[in-house]
């Protein structure tokens, strides 16, 4: 690892005062505590016509700095357009879209983090959005709206209901497995309706135990709000969506879509 450090503006200054005093190099290294070849290469690049500027050297520098530096790539347009059109048209996460670009091996790359910190630094924010103080913007097209989570030690307060199954015994084939909500709690009468289908509940807290279910509820809210009466949507709209889905990456099935699964295709998305 390299410990080099590079000249200050005050190091430069004072190679200004003793190079105009016709100062050895080696005097100036010396003075300044720094290896002569240091002094000599600044000298170097900086001297025109046998004149140093402090001043001009320090800007060379920071010009050469900025070079150097990776191009912020949500700044490229091609980039930028496909984050906004696969992030806010198609609702894919900063890592579905990072990762399925790579397993691509599309012609430019962005990791997810980066997709992150422009989601949060406002670049996909409409005009309206950042005029509102209370809209928060592109962020909250993420699947956790951008709200905080439950913190540790969270205590359910809303009511419970009464479990037949834990999901722990559950069979490998027809039963059904739902989360613990009020809207389950008639759930021995549906088992009754459908000769005997049981169901099967994850103990409290522990939605990971039944995790495709819990994803594609989350997935499903994107098109259809929680409490939102489905008869107002056509079959085609509905239809639509459940292509979206079916062609939207997933991190289960290493980025590759429900679709090119199951029909054993490749599909071309980025």
């Amino acid at each position: 690892m390299s410990h080099y450090k590079h000249l200050t503006p005050k190091e430069r200054e004072k190679i200004l005062l003793l190079y105009e005093k016709n100062c050895s190099i080696s005097y100036i290294a010396e003075a300044i505590g720094r290896n002569k070849s240091t002094v000599s290469r600044e000298l170097s690049r900086n001297c025109i016509n046998g004149i140093y500027s402090a001043v001009t050297a320090q800007n060379n520098y920071e010009k050469r700095r900025r070079k150097c530096r990776p191009e912020y790539k949500l700044k490229n347009p091609l980039i930028y357009a496909y984050v906004r059109d696969k992030f806010l048209e198609h609702q894919w996460s900063p890592e579905q879209i990072s990762e399925r670009l790579k397993l691509e091996k599309a012609a430019y790359s962005i990791s997810y983090s980066t997709i992150y910190r422009g989601i949060y630094a406002g670049m996909f924010d409409t005009a309206e959005q950042r005029k509102s103080q209370g809209n928060r913007g592109a962020i909250r097209k993420l699947r956790h709206r951008g709200k905080t989570r439950h913190t540790k030690g969270h205590v359910e307060t809303r009511g419970k209901i009464v479990i037949s199954n834990p999901i722990e015994v559950r069979p490998t084939l027809h039963s059904i497995t739902p989360d613990r909500g009020k809207e389950f709690a008639r759930h021995c009468e549906i088992t009754e309706a459908l000769n005997g289908v049981d169901f099967y509940f994850p103990q409290p807290h522990q939605p990971w135990k039944r995790g495709t279910n819990e994803n594609t509820n989350g997935l499903l809210r994107e098109y259809f709000p929680k409490g939102d009466d489905l008869s107002r949507y056509s079959d085609e709209y509905i239809q639509s969506k459940v292509d979206e889905l079916n062609k939207r990456p997933r991190k289960c099935l290493k980025y590759l879509t429900p679709y090119e699964v199951y029909y054993s295709l490749s599909l071309h998305l980025t």
